[in-house]
């Protein structure tokens, strides 16, 4: 009985394909990146005047003639059989959450080494030995750093101000999943969001010293009426921005004379204050952020009472254990 039980499943699957492939244009993709970034448009699939008419050289007018496809496939990477198959086709032959829908979700091409060159893992300590490193205060130094650095992780929830100082464009982009496919405007704006493809920890250990920690304080979901903070690129960070920060401790504990300096700002601007640096964010929020960035730090926390970034010599940094040096937007308020 389970013998031919097996052997049904195993031909409807073997049918299905056969049925899906005869005319699917995602069976054109064999890997994931083109097979998820494939969900906007199909060369394949045969458009109405009306679309071609809409189609233009202009890049602004790609993404209208897509959307105008009301029933182009959506594609999906299937991990269980490494193929590319239509999104409601997979859903009735697998459920693994292992498939792939996003394009952002792929693992990186060419593949992401299993271990990163040991130096850079630990570039300072290795140069602590030279003495016009060591004696250097850490304001002399090029520290490298990565722009938006938790850009590979968007959810597709908009952020509330997701095109900067454009609040009705950002409310009329909220909107737009309900006239059009669901979370087909927050997909395409995640993609063209995505700064980083290494995740904070593949960073660090590629050398990365310098964290562009971007944050906002607002509800993952509408109605929600808890907020929680999060990292945002147009999009808000899949999960709440602590998690990513203890990554960061975790990382630091285990390279215990390297030091780390994030910058946390809503939009990479040195100059807003209040309201303008983070809107609707009340100050006991602002106090309670960094109430968890002490937590989360607490005995590698800088203490400017003792050490100053822009006097104080890195080995003397590393030496007190001041090896996280936090630079805020706004700080007055925090």
């Amino acid at each position: 009985m389970y013998s031919l039980g097996l052997c049904c499943f195993s031909v409807l699957i073997c049918t299905s394909f056969a049925i899906s492939e005869e005319n699917d244009p995602c069976s054109n993709y064999g890997s994931c990146a083109p097979c998820t970034g494939s969900r906007y448009f199909h060369d394949a699939v045969q458009v109405s005047a009306t679309t071609r008419s809409l189609r233009r050289d202009n890049e602004k007018d790609t993404f209208s003639a897509t959307a105008a496809l009301a029933n182009h496939p959506s594609c999906t990477w299937s991990n269980l059989d490494q193929r590319c198959h239509p999104s409601h086709h997979i859903n009735t032959i697998f459920s693994s959450a292992d498939d792939i829908e996003y394009q952002s979700a792929c693992p990186l091409e060419p593949a992401y080494p299993a271990e990163s060159p040991d130096f850079l893992g630990d570039w300072m300590s290795a140069l602590m030995k030279i003495s016009t490193f060591s004696s250097t205060p850490l304001s002399a130094l090029s520290i490298p750093g990565t722009h938006d650095s938790l850009s590979y992780d968007l959810s597709l929830t908009l952020a509330h101000d997701a095109v900067d100082d454009h609040d009705r464009l950002s409310k009329i982009l909220r909107e737009l999943s309900i006239l059009r496919r669901p979370n087909e405007v927050e997909e395409f704006i995640r993609l063209q969001a995505q700064s980083q493809k290494l995740d904070i920890v593949q960073q660090l250990d590629n050398g990365i010293r310098f964290i562009d920690f971007r944050i906002t304080y607002e509800s993952k979901e509408t109605g929600q009426s808890k907020a929680d903070w999060y990292s945002l690129h147009s999009v808000l960070s899949t999960c709440p921005a602590a998690v990513y920060l203890k990554e960061v401790r975790d990382w630091m504990e285990e390279h215990p004379q390297e030091v780390v300096v994030v910058w946390f700002s809503r939009h990479g601007s040195v100059s807003d204050r209040g309201e303008s640096a983070y809107p609707n964010t009340p100050i006991s929020a602002k106090l309670q952020f960094w109430r968890i960035v002490e937590e989360i730090f607490d005995g590698v926390l800088i203490d400017t009472s003792v050490s100053d970034y822009r006097t104080t010599e890195i080995k003397e940094l590393v030496a007190r254990n001041h090896r996280l040096v936090p630079f805020v937007s706004d700080y007055e308020e925090f």
